[in-house]
């Protein structure tokens, strides 16, 4: 009985120095790989998104700046005709 008595805190701590190694063994094999995993596909995925995103904002950003230019165009024109015109009749007036 004596003998059992000082055997049973030797096995009770390498029970719990295994426990203790074999967590950090699956930590080290298992937690750590499947987490890096599951990070680098969302980000990849969030990389694809992101660019399926912006390419959509350039799409779009082109199609307004295409817009500004022909109403930016339209008014220059619209500028320089009345200007043309307004010249034509100073020069009436200054002959007249």
């Amino acid at each position: 009985m004596n003998d059992f008595t000082s055997f049973f805190p030797i096995v009770s701590n390498l029970g719990a120095v295994g426990l203790i190694f074999w967590l950090v063994w699956r930590t080290i094999n298992t937690t750590i790989p499947t987490l890096v995993s599951s990070f680098e596909e969302s980000q990849k995925q969030a990389r694809i998104d992101f660019r399926e995103s912006l390419k959509e904002q350039r799409k779009e950003h082109g199609e307004q700046l295409e817009e500004h230019r022909e109403f930016y165009a339209d008014q220059v024109k619209l500028c320089r005709e009345h200007a043309t015109k307004a010249f034509e009749t100073m020069a009436v007036k200054r002959t007249a």
